[in-house]
């Protein structure tokens, strides 16, 4: 399971420790909000090895894929392909494959490409940011508080920040995770 933060990062934000016992159900709620991060965008944020995904070639020089940054291997019909270009151009991640010469037989389940499938190889910082003041604010939904607190609930979980500058944290965590929504044409 992807973590886009650690309990360090959170402890720093804090500005407080967080006892020990405590560290197991932190860690559960950074893999819940990473993974609700990963849902709301549609994108993975950190990519540590290439895998294979299979798709129908569509008889055509162009594909559309899943999103990568790496391509290890293309095979059409079991034979492997070098020439090709990725796109977009100028970016790190790339969604779509064009053939130098050949098409994308058209067939189900007889392309093979092998890449690291995701947006990034590590996970951008103000990513890390945004699920660290969002676990806070679970922490602090746990925690007892003085006076006034704003709330809300976030799946499955409930969120709290006892003041105006967490929930102005709150609110910049939501506008980074929606700027890097994916979105499909």
């Amino acid at each position: 399971m992807r973590k886009y933060t650690t309990i360090d990062e959170i402890q720093n934000y804090m500005l407080q420790n967080i006892d020990l016992d405590f560290h197991y159900q932190v860690e559960k709620w950074i893999e819940a909000v990473s993974e609700h991060i990963e849902k709301m965008t549609g994108r993975i944020f950190e990519i540590d090895e290439a895998t294979t995904k299979i798709y129908d070639g569509n008889g055509k020089k162009e594909i559309k894929v899943d999103e990568f940054i790496d391509i290890e291997s293309i095979k059409i019909d079991d034979t492997e392909v070098d020439n090709y270009y990725l796109y977009p151009n100028n970016i790190a991640n790339k969604d779509t494959i064009v053939l130098e010469s050949g098409v994308f037989t058209k067939d189900y389940q007889n392309i093979e490409i092998e890449a690291k499938w995701g947006y990034s190889e590590t996970t951008p910082y103000d990513i890390v940011l945004a699920t660290t003041i969002l676990v806070s604010g679970i922490i602090n939904h746990s925690l007892s508080h003085e006076g006034e607190v704003q709330s809300f609930s976030m799946g499955r979980y409930s969120v709290a920040y006892k003041d105006q500058k967490g929930w102005n944290d709150y609110k910049d965590a939501m506008s980074i995770i929606e700027n890097y929504k994916k979105y499909t044409f």
